[in-house]
């Protein structure tokens, strides 16, 4: 005798419970494949250059009203280094980075190409930087800097971990790379 054929409910009733069970474990693996992907998208999110505004700053532009009456220079939060500490006036990268840690022992090395020579001049800046968002006003001040007129040519910004470490996070002007 031969059996009736079963209803297509039936037939598709026993097909999820056969198949559900292997494309769940098969997302699974998909899903572990994926996540070194994932984890990296996630790492490269936390960390990164948010943006770099360069321009010239007087002294004036820092001062304070604690200054005006006889204090010292407050910072109010900023991490301010420049190359020549005791000049304020010159031309400033105002860096905002994202850090998913700190970095207590870093380095940040500004590289600049100048309009009077085609030769790279390479200013460090050893920074304990927090995690977060810090803001960063790196400085070519003093004598480093030619005059308020001036622009540099092209420039590249790097962060390091450590001074011996490789670039961290990294961004330049268009002209950087220009022939």
């Amino acid at each position: 005798m031969s059996r009736p054929p079963a209803p297509a409910h039936a037939l598709r009733t026993r097909l999820h419970r056969h198949l559900r069970p292997a494309l769940l474990g098969l997302a699974g693996l998909w899903l572990l494949a994926l996540s070194p992907v994932l984890a990296a998208a996630a790492a490269n999110e936390s960390a990164g250059i948010v943006r770099i505004w360069p321009g010239y700053r007087t002294a004036d532009s820092f001062t304070t009203v604690g200054e005006l009456f006889g204090g010292d220079e407050r910072r109010g939060g900023r991490i301010v280094r420049r190359t020549q500490p005791n000049s304020r006036e010159g031309f400033y990268f105002l860096t905002r980075l994202r850090l998913a840690e700190t970095l207590p022992a870093a380095e940040v090395r500004l590289e600049l190409v100048l309009p009077a020579s085609p030769n790279v001049v390479t200013h460090r800046f050893p920074i304990d930087l927090p995690a977060g968002e810090p803001v960063l006003h790196l400085g070519v001040t003093g004598t480093d800097w030619p005059d308020a007129e001036s622009r540099p040519v092209a420039w590249r910004l790097r962060v390091h971990a450590t001074a011996s470490s490789p670039p961290l996070l990294s961004q330049q002007s268009a002209l950087w790379t220009a022939p």
